[in-house]
């Protein structure tokens, strides 16, 4: 199956040839690509499921729906971020960490645990932003959480729907869906300065470098939304 492209570069509108949508990643250019997602791998670690010590909690706090053509358009999930750790021993992380990469739902009550997700959206994100890794001890663009400790942010959720249309090929049509999303933690670097600042900071926690499920939040969608012109 053949599936769209839709490109954006800056802050702004998220555009194609059939739905626009604002998405604010930041300094970031992005490529999504979506569609019915068949035999991809797992994320690195999924936060659901593995004995992680770092959780991430994705909390819902507002949508809108974004016109698109015939097709169907764009909802935007307005989510918050946690970022929580569970573990023992002090965790490193970077303060731009959160952008999203991909978008994982399947109809609720199914777990996406236990079957393979419906729908699956990559964000293929291409960050400016960097961070001092030369340094003897974790800089102002680092956090260090203790146990239990947890450090929050705030993202744009894209998710192409039709609602009103059956089985329409890489949109999410009415109802009630588990949504999972993976992110990104790592600052741009070069080859081996993460690796390297992961052993020179072990004294003051361990530098997480890996990306992250998050664990679902329940998402409906309006068989009759509200459509709106996003800019």
């Amino acid at each position: 199956m053949a599936e769209p492209d839709l490109h954006k570069r800056g802050k702004g509108a998220l555009l194609s040839m059939t739905i626009r949508a604002t998405v604010p990643l930041g300094l970031a250019a992005v490529l999504l690509c979506v569609g019915r997602a068949a035999g991809q791998p797992a994320p690195p670690w999924d936060t659901a499921t593995d004995n992680a010590p770092l959780r991430l909690e994705l909390k819902l706090k507002s949508k809108r729906y974004c016109e698109g053509d015939v097709n169907g358009g764009a909802l935007q999930l307005k989510c918050d971020l946690r970022f929580i750790n569970v573990g023992k021993g002090p965790l490193i992380l970077y303060k731009g960490a959160g952008a999203v990469s991909e978008v994982l739902a399947t109809r609720a009550p199914t777990k996406l645990q236990t079957a393979a997700p419906e729908y699956r959206l990559h964000v293929t994100t291409y960050s400016t932003g960097t961070a001092n890794l030369d340094s003897d001890r974790p800089g102002a663009s680092f956090v260090v959480l203790g146990p239990s400790d947890s450090f929050g942010t705030e993202q744009i959720v894209p998710i192409m729907v039709a609602p009103g249309q059956k089985g329409a090929s890489g949109f999410l049509t009415a109802g009630r869906f588990s949504v999972e999303v993976t992110v990104d933690t790592s600052p741009v670097s070069k080859a081996g300065e993460l690796q390297a600042a992961v052993e020179r900071w072990r004294n003051t926690g361990y530098l997480w470098t890996r990306a992250v499920r998050s664990q679902p939040v329940l998402v409906d969608i309006d068989p009759n939304p509200k459509w709106r012109q996003c800019k």
